[in-house]
């Protein structure tokens, strides 16, 4: 058979099997690619300056660099979260698919962490590295008058000096008619600095513990105006013996051991991933972009 009728016979099978290898290469090619691509989490510049600039304006203040980054952790973790989801073929891997992946997350430690039997002394140590947690803050009972500023206007402060020398000179007094009407209590029981701060601010809090005790002061300053006050008991802060805390020891010890457990495996769970943030230049030196 001559050159010319061999190729006229066969040519045209070898080009349609050159087609159809290019074309198999080509699929495989683009399918590892796709595979590959998956295994990327990049957040870009922009998408930072974005996330920076949007929770400045909520919070009415810049950003620190530590917040930033708190910001773009949480970022990559709902991407990472989004991609498993995506890869178990779950249809829409929105919000709800992601809460699927770490509900399953979360279910895992907290099965890890059920096996975890902690020894008494495990739990004393544990006790001893959070100890201010468990200490019982002072506190202290207190009367006050109140004094509106609103009504006495320019003659506040004389009149609140006079009011201060009224009660130190006629003990007892009744209360109960003394000063402007308030909305509140005029008689408070023993309570601790923080519930005191978050009912009349945290300056009239620090200079009500400072005070002595049994004695007419003032005017202290609060949210609402002045106060007259007088600390009438007081308990200083103590540390409750093992017994009454060791309860609550192990269920705090049982819910961090639970999170650490949960943190270890989405650290298993990211080494799948190569992750590539973009950082504005001031954050580089704080930020390892992995």
């Amino acid at each position: 058979m001559s050159l010319k009728r061999y190729l006229q016979k066969f040519l045209p099978i070898f080009c349609l099997l050159g087609v159809v290898c290019f074309g198999l290469y080509a699929l495989l090619h683009t399918r590892k690619v796709a595979a590959n691509s998956s295994t990327v989490i990049k957040i870009t510049l922009p998408q930072v300056q974005y996330m920076i600039d949007s929770w400045t304006k909520r919070i009415g203040r810049p950003l620190s660099s530590e917040e930033t980054r708190s910001l773009i952790e949480k970022t990559i973790r709902e991407r990472i979260f989004f991609q498993e989801a995506e890869a178990l073929g779950l249809r829409d891997p929105g919000a709800t698919a992601q809460q699927h992946i770490e509900q399953k997350l979360y279910f895992l430690a907290m099965d890890l962490a059920e096996e975890d039997k902690p020894t008494e002394g495990t739990l004393k140590s544990f006790y001893e590295q959070h100890q201010s947690k468990y200490i019982i803050p002072q506190k202290v009972a207190f009367s006050h008058v109140y004094i509106n500023p609103g009504e006495r206007g320019g003659n506040v402060l004389i009149d609140s000096e006079k009011l201060l020398q009224q009660l130190k000179a006629f003990e007892p007094v009744p209360l109960d008619h003394a000063g402007d009407v308030f909305p509140l209590q005029r008689h408070y029981p023993l309570m601790s600095q923080k519930d005191v701060a978050l009912i009349y601010g945290n300056t009239f809090a620090q200079t009500l513990f400072s005070l002595a005790d049994n004695e007419w002061h003032g005017p202290l300053h609060s949210t609402f105006g002045l106060h007259l006050v007088k600390v009438v008991d007081r308990e200083e802060e103590k540390t409750p013996p093992w017994e009454e805390v060791r309860k609550n020891v192990f269920a705090d010890w049982k819910t961090e051991t639970q999170r650490q457990r949960e943190e270890i495996l989405f650290e298993q769970l990211r080494m799948k991933y190569q992750i590539i943030v973009e950082v504005p230049p001031l954050l580089e030196k704080n930020f390892d972009s992995q």
